[in-house]
Order: C-alpha cells, then structure tokens, then sequence
C-alpha cells in the first residue's frame, strides 16, 4: 500500500509528483496493482515503447522504464506543458472534468496540471 501511494522514483529525479495510486482508488487495485498488469498498459508498452511484440513486463523497470514511456509517445499521454496562452490568445475555451472515482489517472493529477495552468497564464482567461 505504501509503495502504491509512494512518489514513483525514476533516474531523472530521485521522487515524482507523480504516484501510481491517489487515495480513494482502492477499489481498482484488484485491476491495477493485481498480480499482473492492466492489459490496455502492458500493450501500450510492449507496442508504443518498446516496439518489441515479446517485451515482457515483468522486464519492466520504473526507475529507466517511466521516462522513457513519457518520450516515446512523443507527448501525447505524457503532455503536461502548462503553457496554454498561445490557445487562450485565440480566444480557445477550456472546459476541464475528471471523474474523482477514475482508478486509471488519479484526479489530483488533473487538478495539479490545472493550477500549473493557472500559475504559468494567470487568471486573467
């Protein structure tokens, strides 16, 4: 359980911000912390990361293995810039939801990368 709650460490940075589970998502660990991983994940690395059909994942390794998954979908999962001003300058809208119930992406994530929006464009939009 703490492992699960833990800041993921990776080569980078000695801890995230990131964690594998928030609290209030125990109701998906039999999913997402069962004795194998979620099929939609392992196939993701398997295909998108590693480009190899028999990569396994009990190969994988998340202290080189996370930040090359946020590199190699070339940032399209991983895209977390809070620079939103060059949209807001056009006049672009942002309506933001997550379910706080959403065992696969944490919330707190969400409202993280929402006051990083806030913090680098201001208030202003």
């Amino acid at each position: 359980m703490r492992a699960l709650y833990a800041p993921i460490k990776t080569r980078r940075a000695r801890s995230s911000r990131r964690r594998c589970c928030q609290p209030g998502t125990e109701l998906g660990w039999a999913t997402l912390a069962g004795p194998k991983p979620l099929g939609l994940a392992s196939e993701a690395m398997k295909y998108v990361v590693f480009k190899d059909a028999d990569w396994d994942w009990q190969r994988f390794n998340p202290a080189t293995d996370f930040d090359l998954a946020l590199k190699s979908d070339e940032r399209v999962l991983g895209l977390t810039d809070p620079n939103l001003k060059p949209f807001f300058d056009r006049g672009g809208k942002l309506l933001m939801y997550h379910g706080w119930g959403d065992p696969q992406v944490p919330a707190q994530n969400t409202v993280r990368y929402f006051n990083d929006v806030v913090k680098t464009t201001g208030r202003a939009w």
